[in-house]
């Protein structure tokens, strides 16, 4: 596949977006977290949140559109990104 016409992804700003996202999600008390974690094939943020089912929704919708949008970004820059969502809530 060729590069061309793609562009560099900077993963901090993707970061910066997730987290605003989890917090508009929240309640402003709330503590967020994303971190990223790079695997070999691709990168992979890990939101913590004192309210991980505010992020996650009703049956799993909003974590599914907040993938799509990642998944997007990244596949128009040629790299793989993913998320997950903690299971263990901040304390």
């Amino acid at each position: 596949m060729s590069d061309r016409g793609r562009q560099p992804i900077d993963l901090n700003e993707v970061q910066s977006m997730l987290e605003l996202a989890s917090r508009q999600l929240c309640n402003p008390d709330d503590r967020i977290v994303v971190e990223l974690v790079d695997l070999a094939e691709k990168s992979l943020f890990i939101i913590r949140s004192t309210r991980p089912g505010a992020v996650i929704g009703k049956q799993g919708r909003t974590v599914k559109a907040l993938r799509e949008v990642v998944a997007s970004m990244g596949q128009r820059a040629g790299h793989e990104i993913g998320i997950e969502v903690a299971n263990q809530p901040l304390s």
